[in-house]
């Protein structure tokens, strides 16, 4: 079981999140803003950082790097209402493992859970700390990043 952090001022989107999480039989977490989102994920140590773009109390990108510092080094997953290519590659170069656009599908949600926890457990087993793998997604899969 992981523990997935969800942050995003949208009660609906952080709903979806949290369910998917759940009903995959993981632990969610949520939050509404930057603040409560990091504290949260510095007393819960997330295995995994679901980050919205627009927040009330400033941008997610801005502290991607802020949650991938954390001991935990969660895996980041941007989710934004406004991508464009720039925000996303400005993203991935910060070790975001994928930036999805809203409006969220549960298929989507599912497949990028499963594959950012497959990574991370097989990094774990490999004794592998830090670093991401990069993917883009809007309704499908778009693309790859080093």
């Amino acid at each position: 079981m992981a523990r997935i952090l969800v942050v995003d001022d949208e009660a609906m989107v952080r709903t979806m999140l949290a369910e998917v999480a759940v009903g995959m039989g993981h632990e969610a977490l949520v939050a509404a803003t930057l603040e409560e989102g990091l504290r949260l994920a510095a007393t819960g140590a997330p295995d995994v950082v679901y980050l919205d773009v627009l927040l009330p109390d400033g941008n997610g990108l801005a502290h991607v790097t802020t949650f991938g510092r954390l001991p935990c080094a969660p895996e980041i997953i941007v989710v934004t209402g406004f991508g464009d290519a720039d925000g996303a590659e400005t993203a991935l170069r910060h070790g975001v493992w994928e930036y999805l656009q809203k409006p969220l599908r549960v298929q989507d949600i599912t497949l990028s859970l499963s594959r950012v926890l497959a990574y991370r457990s097989g990094r774990a087993r490999r004794g592998i700390g830090g670093g991401a793998n990069g993917t883009v997604s809007g309704t499908a899969q778009a693309g790859q990043a080093d």
